[in-house]
């Protein structure tokens, strides 16, 4: 048994080598048909061993691919993009696997386990079933210009499902390469709309460059398609879109999402990614136990059935599920229970903002050798862009060590100086050098520099300072600096005061935030519900209480009065006592507060005693 491994390629230097390397233990021969390529893709291919054919380019992937069968002499094809490889467990299955199926002659065709990997981020981002293994006959042939698949006289090939112990990894669909490969699939498929399935085709596209608008009218008229509604592959990825559309652009049409979803479950109702969805909605409503409930119900069907679906993005936003199951334990109050599924998030994206910044909260009670430690398990502290992504998160943490660690590895293994030494200085308490390098970047962003140039100036008390760099800052940083001063209260601009504050809450002690408190005036409702907002958000509850029942003292509609009420219950729900939160929780409902988390903390407190 002879079997040859093709390959398409064009501009491919990148890639080849891995690809042709990975192929050589399996095949008799290598065929690379070339398509166009101005960088060293065809020298490099025959220097490994490839036999290499040129074909004009005429925007048709069958044609190319076909080009390749023409030439190849084995009895069985492996057929890879140059930017795919067979995993290391797969390669001693290959050949077996293919021997196997040669003395089968009912099969001409081997289904395999396709992986995308997102190089740029070393995240999987999905899996699907895919057809490259096949007899080598001149009746198998590639059929659609784009999309294309193989095909025997325009008949599917009867084939085995291997994709249990061959899986192919691809790595062609990086976040860095996606809009540029969809853009150039979207013009294909505007040519050949007459294929059966171009309408879910051209729904992932449109998807993929973020047309939510085509990308939904194509996945309705996809489902309205027979040839796609028998393939559940594709008829689940285009109820997915449909639901995740119409939850990003039509948030509030709650009765459209909810129809959507029991239309998906009616078929689909155990696929993760369809569950996951539900999962989403329920948290945004605000029903956080059947969210939770479906969220762990998602992972139970990814480890039932997930590795059975033809398709299944799952993994790849897998992510976001532990994240969503992490929010929902924090707002129980199961901190403890929260910090391992915001660690199970990072360990899946390391490069999720949101999950870090969620995570990094419960981490302020850890002591920061500890915080560093557990850090550097998840990041490499010798890869530049670990270190960039940790410092952009923790840079105005106001946690000097840890503040420290990571801006002398940015600093000294990297050789960065950027803003990062402001913050630096400032867990340094070094307030002067922290002003020096402030200045230099108010120059060119006086918007964003003007607020952490006041809070320096502030928390530092350098007084004559501020006078010699009074013109570089904006007339109401000014005002706020004089009052701060001369201990009189702030009348001027709230977006000024709430901004300067906002910066001082991360960086400045109990007695710098208090003395600035003090400036506020204390009968400006709308200041001081923006107070007690930056410091619900800092989760500094107690400071937060007294901010909200100074407000909802104030005159005050009875709606906004449901909404203190329940803020100030919350604050007291986060400190463990349940008996005011209780007594502000019912003050709340009085005052005519009726969105669904009300009753989840009802029944956390009742479980509590």
């Amino acid at each position: 048994m002879k079997i040859s491994g093709c390959i398409i390629a064009r501009n491919e230097e990148l890639n080849i080598v891995k690809c042709i390397n990975n192929l050589k233990s399996v095949t008799d021969e290598i065929i690379v048909v070339d398509t166009g390529s101005d960088d060293k893709t065809r020298q490099i291919a025959e220097e490994i061993g490839a036999s290499v054919y040129e074909q004009k380019w005429e925007n048709d992937f069958s044609k190319a691919r076909n080009a390749a069968l023409e030439r190849a002499t084995g009895d069985w094809i492996i057929f890879l993009d140059a930017d795919e490889f067979f995993n290391e467990d797969s390669l001693s299955l290959l050949r077996p696997a293919i021997q196997k199926a040669h003395s089968n002659p009912n099969i001409e065709g081997m289904l395999c386990n396709l992986f995308n990997i997102d190089l740029d981020t070393g995240r999987f981002l999905n899996s699907s079933y895919v057809m490259r293994i096949f007899r080598n006959r001149k009746h198998i042939r590639y059929i659609n210009q784009i999309h294309e698949e193989i095909s025997n006289k325009g008949a599917k090939l009867k084939h085995s499902n291997n994709s249990d112990i061959l899986t192919i990894m691809h790595t062609g669909y990086s976040s860095s390469l996606q809009a540029e490969k969809a853009k150039r699939n979207l013009e294909m498929l505007l040519i050949d709309t007459e294929h059966e399935i171009a309408a879910y085709h051209l729904a992932t596209t449109y998807f993929i460059l973020g047309d939510y608008k085509n990308a939904y009218q194509y996945a309705d008229l996809a489902l309205s398609i027979k040839a796609i509604r028998d393939i559940d592959q594709l008829a689940y990825k285009m109820h997915y879109y449909k639901i995740f559309i119409t939850m990003s652009l039509e948030g509030s049409n709650k009765t459209k999402i909810q129809s959507l979803i029991k239309e998906a479950n009616k078929k689909f109702g155990k696929h993760p990614e369809i569950v996951k969805m539900e999962a989403v909605f329920l948290l945004l409503e605000k029903h956080y136990s059947q969210a939770y409930a479906k969220y762990l119900y998602a992972l139970h069907c990814q480890e039932e059935y997930g590795k059975t679906l033809g398709q299944n993005n799952f993994i790849g936003t897998i992510d976001e599920v532990y994240s969503g199951i992490a929010q929902i334990l924090c707002l129980m109050n199961r901190e403890a229970d929260a910090f391992s599924y915001y660690v199970k998030a990072l360990r899946s994206n390391k490069y999720n903002r949101e999950v870090f910044q969620s995570m990094f909260t419960l981490c302020r009670t850890m002591p920061e050798h500890e915080t560093i430690a557990f850090l550097n398990s998840i990041y490499e502290v010798d890869k530049e862009e670990d270190v960039n992504f940790i410092i952009a998160q923790i840079a105005e943490c106001g946690i000097p060590k840890l503040v420290l660690y990571y801006a002398n590895k940015w600093n000294n293994t990297f050789a960065h100086e950027d803003d990062v030494l402001i913050y630096a200085y400032l867990a340094q308490r070094n307030y002067l050098n922290a002003l020096e390098i402030a200045l230099l970047y108010l120059k060119n962003d006086k918007d964003s520099y003007s607020p952490l140039v006041t809070a320096i100036l502030i928390m530092g008390r350098l007084f004559l300072e501020s006078e010699t760099i009074k013109d570089q800052i904006g007339e109401d940083y000014r005002d706020l600096i004089r009052c701060y001063y001369s201990g009189s209260n702030y009348l001027g601009n709230n977006n000024t005061y709430v901004t300067v504050f906002s910066k001082l809450i991360k960086h400045a002690d109990q007695n710098g935030i208090t003395d600035y408190l003090k400036l506020a005036d204390a009968t400006e409702a709308s200041l001081i519900s923006r107070i007690a907002e930056v410091l619900l958000t800092s989760a500094r509850y107690e400071q937060a209480i007294s901010y909200y029942q100074l407000l909802f003292e104030l005159t005050l509609g009875e709606d906004r009065k449901a909404v203190v009420a329940f803020n100030t219950g919350y604050c007291f729900y986060k400190l463990k006592q349940y008996k005011e939160s209780l007594n502000w929780f019912e003050k709340a409902i009085q005052n005519g507060y009726a969105e669904n988390d009300m009753a989840e903390y009802l029944q956390w407190m009742k479980s509590q005693s």
